[in-house]
């Protein structure tokens, strides 16, 4: 009884199976955070780029701004909102989505992160 009771082998297992909960949380964060970034990164890029055809006259009205950034976002499987705006002295446009539609596991990641994730671009006019 006494060589069972100071038998180590399998002591290693036990400490394993025991921090496998905190690897995978940190895993699921950090698949959760790249994913976020990513899709922050191409939500900016869209409306800096809708920005900037606005301010050059490419794109003529807000309504033509909204349907040629959603068209550059619609090859992302995502739900976004596009509001885009102009007056004589700037233009801005913002590209919202909710944190759930971006992250593959948003069940765990809505509990820590804020609903929407926006990209916001303003920029002053070109002069005439």
């Amino acid at each position: 009884m006494k060589k069972f009771l100071d038998d180590e082998t399998g002591s290693m297992s036990v400490e394993f199976v025991m921090w496998i909960p905190f690897l995978a949380i940190m895993l699921v964060i950090a698949v959760d955070a790249s994913y976020l970034y990513l899709s922050q990164n191409q939500m900016w890029n869209v409306a800096r780029d809708t920005a900037r055809r606005m301010t050059t006259q490419v794109i003529k009205t807000d309504q033509e701004a909204e349907n040629w950034a959603e068209s550059r976002l619609s090859i992302y499987p995502h739900n976004y909102t596009v509001d885009a705006t102009s007056t004589p002295a700037y233009v801005s446009v913002v590209i919202s989505a909710q944190v759930v539609d971006l992250v593959p596991f948003g069940a765990f990641t809505r509990r820590f992160l804020a609903r929407d994730v926006f990209a916001r671009v303003i920029m002053r006019q070109r002069p005439a």
